[in-house]
């Protein structure tokens, strides 16, 4: 797996991002020399949270990210042996944007790096999985309803606090 990560990186490094590592650093440098308009916040563990991200946190996404992460172990187990890399590469890209975002390396090129939106989906399938491998039908049904239940509380209190952004 940790091949298929590296070799994959390169790849993909090669035919689609390389290309942009000279920039990106040249770039770094001026928009560390900006002023900053907004300070990144600290949410939990995680350091240079945009506006919106914070506002996500605070929506709850703490509760998705840790049913997803505790959800991971099974998820992974119970997948096909082909879709297990695929799994922990989009996990493991997830963490290297954090800690890329991280305000000791490109904190203002990736504060708005939307990395709620692109782990969201993974964490939702863990969960799923987790739900899925539940021993008997009625815990399966019961754990669904439970899950889509919080996850519609979770989007009203959402739609509530993004409705008006005067909140925050």
């Amino acid at each position: 797996m940790a091949a298929a990560l590296v070799i994959g990186g390169l790849v993909a490094g090669a035919l689609f991002y390389f290309h942009y590592v000279p920039g990106l650093l040249r770039g770094a440098g001026a928009m560390a020399a900006a002023p900053d308009l907004f300070p990144g916040r600290t949410v939990f563990i995680f350091h240079n949270e945009s506006k919106e991200s914070v506002r996500l946190w605070a929506g709850h996404f703490g509760i998705l990210l840790a049913a997803g992460l505790l959800s991971a172990p099974i998820a992974v187990w119970r997948a096909r042996a082909e879709a297990r890399p695929i799994l922990a590469a989009w996990l493991a890209a997830w963490a290297l944007v954090m800690l890329l975002k991280e305000p000791f390396l490109f904190p203002k090129m990736l504060r708005w790096a939307k990395e709620d939106q692109f782990v969201s989906p993974l964490l939702c399938l863990f969960v799923a999985a987790a739900v899925a491998a539940l021993p008997r039908r009625w815990l399966r049904w019961t754990a669904a309803a439970l899950v889509v239940a919080v996850a519609a509380v979770l989007q009203g209190r959402d739609f509530l606090l993004q409705a008006n952004s005067l909140l925050m």
